[in-house]
């Protein structure tokens, strides 16, 4: 059997899997928090999440190049693969907004609440867009504009950029220790 990681599609399901474990963290996140009310912790775990997102998705485009370099790899490194990396990610992610607007379009009663088999499809939609919910502007079936480029947009720049900056040399994560552990190293002096 062929080995994913050194195929398209199987990177594109790396991409899936960064996707769906910083939905699930930020999800739990959310569920936690939600007895803080308040504009100003919607804010701050929205931007939080999209922050989280977004690395989550930068690191597995690296990681994606980083496996393409290898010599045991058929793939040959292009620097704007990375573009259709999250190729998976926009397809679910269309299938889910459609999936919340059919579920408030075609799911609600007389009472303004969910019939039994849109709850499912509402769920699934918060779900996907657990990391940066708080900021879609997501109310009875609607996202705001805003919401649709944060949707669409964050995993094909993140990716991007990802990919982009590993097809490089560039290693934020590398950059980020250097800093963090030439800090340590100073305060030990003292």
């Amino acid at each position: 059997m062929k080995n994913l990681k050194f195929s398209v599609p199987g990177q594109m399901l790396l991409m899936a899997k960064a996707h769906l474990s910083t939905a699930f963290l930020f999800l739990v996140l959310f569920l936690l928090t939600m007895s803080m009310a308040g504009k100003t912790r919607d804010i701050i775990f929205g931007i939080c999440g999209i922050i989280g997102y977004f690395l989550s998705i930068y690191s597995a485009a690296g990681t994606a190049h980083n496996d393409d370099k290898k010599t045991i790899s058929p793939l040959t490194p292009k620097p704007a693969k990375g573009l259709i990396l999250p190729l998976i990610l926009t397809i679910f992610s269309v299938i889910c907004i459609l999936l919340y607007k059919i579920a408030w379009t075609h799911g609600i009663t007389e009472s303004g609440s969910l019939e039994l088999w849109a709850v499912p499809l509402n769920v699934i939609a918060l779900f996907w867009v657990a990391p940066y919910q708080p900021l879609l502007g997501m109310a009875q079936g609607s996202l705001s504009l805003c919401g649709y480029l944060i949707v669409f947009l964050t995993p094909i720049v993140a990716s991007g950029l990802g990919y982009f900056a590993s097809f490089h040399n560039f290693d934020l994560n590398a950059k980020i220790h250097s800093l963090a552990y030439e800090k340590k190293k100073d305060k030990e002096e003292f």
